[in-house]
């Protein structure tokens, strides 16, 4: 039986992505899991003075950095299984350094978001708040603004970065039939691109500009945080639909609210700089803007807790993992440690 530290100091994180149940899936596969914060919160000094006794850690939101000096007193420990997206704010350089192997629930993650991204091009492009009528937010049908939607055929949908949730939402969008999918990546080549039957932009500014709904589905590295500032805004299309669902800080924040305010185009939100939204934010104000409460990824949330013991369960038994990240692919994935210090 093999010996699995839940690094995380918060029982509310814990409550979030364990469920009782998984403790019997967790035995199935050869695994003993440990979750000191399961009771209530636990110090970090705590947590890192039991590893020595672990042969893994599973990490979630806000778990601690697991770099080699972190891990330097935990010489049994070789794979971290992340049952969150994103494993560059748990790992670093040194962990790959020190030979650890990290995988995580991405793919999961971007599928559910993915879905979401897809529901909102076709909101977007059916205009339903221009004319539907909705009791609940007092909003009253406009029979008169029935006309007013956008024919897919005729539709250029534009996409920012190419990761596993780009992948998926290109795979749910083509068969639609748009006019076009436009992609810009710094890092996709024109034949990668080919592939998968999207076109490549050679520009963040041409792919602003062509397309009538634009994803931000880029990592948040430090090369794109506020990459998105007010020259790219003003080139968007009057009318079109500019949607966030990957992370806040893809945008200038100043000169996001001031482009919002113009009410040139329209907006759906589902991530912010400060989280929980505020009740006095400006976007509240605004008719054309969406705000959802960051759940785009959360439907397949009860998964990642049982794909991560599947994970730790091919490591031990020798078996390629299915989720696992490269130090290459770490380093251009999002970085909440960027701005959360």
């Amino acid at each position: 039986m093999k010996k699995i530290l839940f690094l995380s100091t918060s029982k509310y994180i814990v409550d979030i992505f364990w469920r009782p149940e998984f403790a019997a899936l967790a035995a199935e596969r050869g695994l003993e899991i440990d979750i000191p914060a399961l009771n209530g919160d636990v110090t970090l000094d705590k947590l890192q003075a039991m590893l020595p006794e672990y042969d893994g850690v599973i990490t979630a939101w806000g778990s601690p950095l697991c770099s080699r000096e972190f891990l330097a007193g935990a010489p049994k420990v070789k794979v971290i299984g992340h049952a969150a997206g994103s494993v560059a704010g748990v790992a670093d350089d040194s962990t790959y350094a020190a030979g650890l192997k990290v995988t995580c629930c991405n793919k999961i993650m971007a599928k559910g978001v993915a879905s979401y991204g897809l529901f909102i091009t076709m909101l977007a492009l059916r205009n339903l708040f221009a004319y539907a009528g909705i009791p609940r937010v007092g909003l009253k049908m406009v029979w008169d603004n029935r006309n007013n939607q956008y024919c897919p055929e005729k539709s250029v949908i534009g996409i920012w970065g190419l990761g596993d949730i780009s992948r998926f939402l290109i795979e749910m969008l083509k068969p639609v039939g748009f006019k076009k999918i436009l992609l810009y990546s710094d890092h996709a080549n024109a034949d990668e691109l080919k592939k998968l039957g999207v076109e490549k932009a050679d520009s963040m500014e041409q792919l602003f500009s062509e397309s009538d709904v634009i994803h931000l589905l880029s990592g948040a590295s430090e090369k794109n945080l506020g990459r998105v500032n007010a020259a790219l805004l003003s080139k968007i299309k009057d009318g079109a639909t500019l949607v966030n669902c990957g992370r806040a800080r893809l945008i200038n924040e100043q000169d996001f609210y001031a482009e919002m305010a113009k009410q040139r185009f329209n907006g759906v939100f589902d991530v912010y700089y400060q989280e929980p939204l505020p009740e006095d934010n400006p976007l509240f104000k605004l008719p054309n803007v969406i705000t959802t409460p960051h759940n785009a990824g959360l439907p397949h949330q009860d998964t990642y807790v049982p794909f991560i013991l599947d994970e730790l369960k091919r490591f031990f038994a020798g078996e390629e993992m299915k989720g696992e990240i490269k130090r290459e692919r770490r380093a251009v994935m999002t970085n909440e440690r960027l701005w959360n210090k």
